[in-house]
């Protein structure tokens, strides 16, 4: 009987010989044992002349041997009988749990992940997020097989559709449906927003907006793209913040609600009395000095009793409100006494980190100088309810509400100058307070950086003041404004923000830190290119067993690793005599 064993060296061949077990395959690719020839790990060869056993390939990292080369799937080298290797035994990355190319994978480098075999073969692998048959390009799947904006994929037809927000399904990209178009209710335009408690804030992943509590937020809740659907960095990336330009404009949802003013009814419809209906002048603590239940305002109601409200008393010879069950319809949607809808104010940046809207700034609303975000024609004018008045004409009976979140750093600032009364709360506290019907007035606040304080100060109380907030730098908080417009004709509206806005996540996978990450065939952390490595970038595979490429320290590379053909899964040469 003869063996062919992967014994190296002239003392290992010697002691193979004399204990009888015929020819050996010997490092010099002959089957002679006495050759006169020095093979690697002999003097004379480059090699040790240590004891048994002792090996060394010129300088180079030797293969592994035959014996250690041969084994189960999953061992990382591809063996007779396998088609691929991937280094585990896991179905559905290309290479099945037997070692065999999965249909519309390849797998070109043994122990490293493979690849689709191309977009447009009609299956979904590798990186790709859909596929479609040869030659027919489907809506919605690129032309790399990604999912292009606003669609979502079926793997399983092939299909492609628009995400349609209202649906009622949630689609890809959506973080939500809630069946309305209303912000401020946990969900809008199907995107969640941040959970407040008592003006306390989390974040919403994939808002693309990056607070304390996430990792990382790059606009999305995609996987495998360095920033996890959870606003987790995924292994093998890292990310930072968007450094450079802010964004030039910033959409601000408004939720506005329209009421039937008195002496504007039509078709039968009853006049609010609370808008158009008083007289009035700008006054203070017409509401409590905190938020109640569900994030409302609360009237304030002096030892329980709301006569006595300073909007409700006559001051001057006016009143502000009628009521508290009218005020409490305010910014509540009640149906059939008003109609919500939403606007959006595209605040423009100025200078770095302030964002203005002005009503006056006839660039930035549609060519009005006044706030009408109703519009002569909608709400419940449109309706057949109300007649538009003034000239150009105009709604003038509504209320607006808007919030936004916040991650505290200090130094934030907000401005304000409008008509009528307007309110403004940071973490569920009061800190401007232009209460009453009233001409333009103003009011400011700059959070305090050492103590997590407001500075505040407005034309109702010009000597300002300060008032404590309670915030924690890096937490997440809510900044609500509630605005009425409730007398003909005057309506204004200037709002300015500075560094309220966070930055967005940019990530990147770190070529050298030993991670293979999802957009790397291989990482060995030096990525040099040496045998058996990585290549620098950590796209590609250094030279290997199995290339078809003769580089020491193999005896040959026939382009596979098949061991029944004479050369080796270790690239050496296999003889049998």
């Amino acid at each position: 009987m003869a063996l062919s064993l992967p014994v190296r060296g002239r003392h290992a061949a010697l002691a193979a010989f004399l204990l009888g077990m015929g020819a050996l395959h010997c490092g010099d690719s002959d089957t002679s044992v006495f050759d006169g020839g020095a093979d690697a790990g002999e003097d004379g060869a480059g090699g040790s002349s240590g004891g048994f056993g002792a090996t060394s390939c010129d300088g180079a990292p030797c293969p592994a041997d035959d014996a250690s080369a041969a084994g189960a799937c999953g061992n990382g080298r591809i063996d007779d009988n396998e088609g691929c290797d991937d280094g585990n035994t896991k179905a559905g990355d290309g290479c099945d749990a037997t070692c065999n190319v999965e249909p519309g994978w390849v797998c070109p480098n043994a122990g490293l992940r493979c690849e689709a075999a191309k977009c447009g073969d009609g299956i979904i692998a590798g990186a790709e997020e859909c596929d479609f048959p040869a030659g027919a390009p489907v809506t919605g799947c690129s032309a790399t097989c990604r999912i292009e904006p606003g669609f979502d994929c079926d793997p399983k037809t092939l299909t492609c559709a628009p995400v349609v927000c209202g649906d009622g399904k949630v689609g890809r990209g959506e973080g939500c449906e809630d069946g309305n178009t209303l912000p401020f209710d946990g969900c809008f335009n199907c995107q969640k927003e941040p959970v407040c408690v008592n003006g306390i804030c989390q974040a919403s992943c994939g808002d693309g907006q990056r607070f304390a509590n996430e990792a990382c937020d790059d606009g999305n809740t995609r996987d495998g793209d360095g920033c996890s659907s959870t606003c987790q960095v995924e292994p093998g990336f890292k990310c930072t913040d968007v450094v450079g330009q802010p964004p030039t404009v910033i959409q601000q949802p408004v939720l506005i609600r329209d009421f039937v003013g008195v002496g504007n009814q039509a078709g039968g419809a009853t006049g609010h009395p609370d808008f158009n209906g008083l007289g009035g002048s700008g006054v203070l603590d017409i509401v409590e000095r905190t938020l109640g239940a569900g994030g409302r305002m609360v009237l304030n109601c002096p030892g329980g009793d709301c006569t006595q409200n300073p909007g409700y008393l006559y001051i001057n010879g006016r009143r502000n409100i009628s009521s508290k069950a009218n005020f409490d319809q305010w910014y509540t949607n009640v149906a059939g006494v008003n109609l919500a809808s939403t606007v959006t104010l595209p605040l423009t940046r100025t200078v770095a980190g302030t964002y203005t809207w002005d009503s006056a700034d006839t660039a930035v609303n549609g060519g009005k100088d006044y706030f009408d975000p109703v519009g002569p024609a909608g709400g419940w004018i449109g309706a057949g309810k109300e007649v538009a008045v003034c000239n150009p004409a105009r709604n003038v009976s509504f209320t607006s509400e808007t919030h936004f979140w916040f991650e505290y750093q200090g130094g934030e600032k907000f401005d304000f100058a409008g008509d009528d009364d307007t309110w403004v709360f940071v973490n569920g506290k009061l800190v401007i307070d232009l209460g009453g019907l009233h001409t333009p007035l103003s009011g400011s606040f700059t959070l305090d950086a050492a103590n997590g304080s407001a500075q505040f100060t407005s034309s109702l109380q010009p000597g300002g003041g300060n008032i404590a907030l309670g915030l924690t730098k890096g937490g997440t908080y809510e900044v609500v404004m509630f605005q009425a417009e409730r007398n003909q004709c005057g309506s204004n509206f200037k709002v300015t923000l500075k560094d309220f806005n966070r930055p967005k996540s940019e990530c990147k996978s770190t070529c050298g830190d030993g991670i293979v990450a999802a957009d790397e065939l291989c990482d060995d952390g030096k990525n040099d290119g040496s045998y058996g490595g990585c290549m620098p970038g950590c796209k590609a595979r250094g030279p290997y067993c199995g290339d078809g490429k003769v580089q020491p320290p193999e005896q040959c590379d026939d382009g596979n690793t098949n061991n029944a053909d004479g050369c080796t899964t270790t690239c050496r040469v296999s003889q049998v005599k």
